[in-house]
């Protein structure tokens, strides 16, 4: 599956949201491989065509940021993929859900799209 999200533009919370959703992005990132590309009003990334763990997701955000105010303050994603690694987590559990957690949480718009259908 493709994950498609629009960067927000407007808003008083646009740049929380923001900075939030390319830390989720980084960390699946950094755990599957899978190269994320971002540009001025996108993100878009290959992921899993499944949901994941969302239990470990949940553990993941009591202890890691899902608020996180400017893009200078994005803490490191090589932390973030040991910290999910360290709660029994892997490329096997995780799926599209941990991203999906933080969109729609900051209202963000995205799109899967099945690669089948492209």
């Amino acid at each position: 599956m493709i994950i498609v999200a629009t960067k927000l533009r407007d808003g008083a919370n646009m740049e929380i949201g923001n900075a939030s959703v390319e830390y989720a992005f980084r960390v699946v990132s950094k755990i599957t491989g899978a190269k994320l590309y971002s540009n001025t009003n996108t993100w878009v990334m290959r992921v899993p065509a499944r949901l994941g763990d969302m239990d470990l997701v949940r553990k993941f955000y009591i202890y890691e940021p899902k608020y996180i105010r400017c893009d200078s303050d994005i803490p490191s994603e090589v932390k973030g993929a040991e910290f999910y690694k360290s709660l029994g987590g892997s490329k096997d559990t995780i799926g599209y859900g941990f991203l999906t957690d933080v969109l729609e949480e900051h209202f963000v718009p995205f799109d899967l799209i099945d690669v089948v259908s492209l």
